[in-house]
């Protein structure tokens, strides 16, 4: 997403915000948590993975009435089974990034109007 703003991958004259920047940037005050979302997202993606392929086999098993691990399971199955999870967790980091967005962003907006308010509070009194 930080790519769609097309900011300079590299700095040219005066202060100019580059794609590293604007990461570092959104992503400063925030690194522990991205880091359990990840951690969490590893996890659940693992047993996702293995849950989906199972279960693939499963059903193949019962409609087919074939439970030996063919060739089938690896070669079908299993992408199906990963593709599946990925589908998955980019919605779910998707969501993540919105998020971090949304919190970085409304807290300098919401901090910006209170200033205002109480400039304006002060001009009215």
């Amino acid at each position: 997403m930080i790519l769609l703003e097309r900011n300079p991958l590299r700095r040219g004259r005066g202060q100019q915000i580059t794609t590293l920047r604007r990461a570092a940037a959104l992503h400063g005050g925030s690194t522990g948590d991205l880091f359990a979302r990840w951690l969490g997202a590893l996890g659940v993606g693992s047993l996702m993975v293995v849950s989906f392929w199972l279960s693939l086999w499963t059903a193949g098993g019962m409609l087919l009435s074939e439970w030996a691990w063919e060739s089938t399971v690896y070669t079908v199955y299993f992408p199906v089974a990963l593709w599946l999870t990925v589908a998955y967790l980019t919605v779910v980091r998707y969501l993540a990034y919105l998020d971090l967005r949304i919190r970085r962003e409304v807290g300098r907006w919401e901090l910006l109007m209170r200033a205002e308010e109480a400039r304006l509070a002060g001009q009215l009194s």
